[in-house]
């Protein structure tokens, strides 16, 4: 069974691993609007927000292909799937 999360990016930083260019990647669930934040509060994440109300993911990536995709504030679902 897989679990459909829904994360917007909050930070892109310039790094290097391993000597190559590199990006540090934030990324945060999104949330709703009931406490007063401003962001990123749709109707659909409300609902993704009501049901995880904290979640986080950091990622340093050296491809320049699939780090230029991660553009502050972009929305991305994330699939869960367990890997058997």
């Amino acid at each position: 069974m897989a679990v459909r999360s829904k994360f917007f990016v909050a930070g892109v930083a310039d790094c290097e691993y391993d000597g190559k260019p590199a990006k540090q990647v934030t990324l945060y669930g999104v949330f709703t609007s009931e406490d007063g934040r401003e962001g990123n509060a749709t109707e659909e994440n409300h609902i993704f927000g009501k049901w995880t109300p904290g979640a986080g993911i950091n990622m340093t990536i050296v491809n320049p292909d699939a780090f230029n995709q991660f553009e502050l504030h972009k929305e991305f679902f994330v699939d869960f799937t367990p890997a058997e």
